[in-house]
């Protein structure tokens, strides 16, 4: 099993990425080129209403990776791998990804034969991915989730969200990290 890349020594790192068939090139996290900051006042930006409002007051900054970066995201044991929500920053525990990317337990998770939604925990696990350079992303901080049932149920966010339009599966390393309680 592939052990958590992020923190390795770089020529370790570099055999993990060749053995991936990713190349030898290093992982330089935080290296970017941002083309453009999108904000409500701006045009219509890149990304649609419903996506940019995951964001702080619909805020983001465009951004073109200078080199390959290694991110984050969040699931469930059953979760999608290569969806388009990431974080640079390493999750630290369920309840901080919770509240950080304001994960609401009631998303998706409707049963088509009831009338019941059910809950779920969002953030159990988390996986690692290389984004290649040059791949376009989008960051800024998470926006606030409102529950769809309980509407005085609010996540704050805040913390860093990076949201990646399709990722293919093979950037996204094997295995299942469990986030610890």
């Amino acid at each position: 099993m592939l052990g958590d890349l992020a923190g390795m020594p770089t020529q370790q790192h570099c055999q993990l990425r060749q053995g991936l068939g990713l190349g030898p090139q290093r992982v330089l996290p935080g290296l970017r080129t941002v083309r453009r900051r999108w904000t409500p006042a701006d045009e219509a930006g890149p990304l649609k209403a419903e996506q940019a409002n995951t964001f702080r007051s619909a805020s983001y900054d465009e951004v073109a990776l200078a080199e390959d970066t290694l991110m984050y995201r969040v699931v469930t044991v059953d979760g999608r791998s290569n969806g388009e929500f990431w974080t640079r920053e390493k999750p630290l525990g369920p309840l901080q990804a919770q509240l950080d990317l304001a994960l609401h337990p009631e998303w998706k998770l409707r049963d088509p034969d009831a009338a019941l939604l059910v809950t779920k925990a969002q953030a159990t696990h988390y996986v690692q991915a290389v984004m290649p350079k040059g791949t376009v992303i989008y960051e800024g901080a998470a926006g606030p989730q409102v529950g769809a049932i309980f509407s005085e149920s609010s996540l704050v966010g805040g913390g860093q969200q990076v949201l990646v339009r399709k990722v293919p599966v093979e950037w996204v390393a094997p295995g299942l990290h469990r986030l610890a309680p």
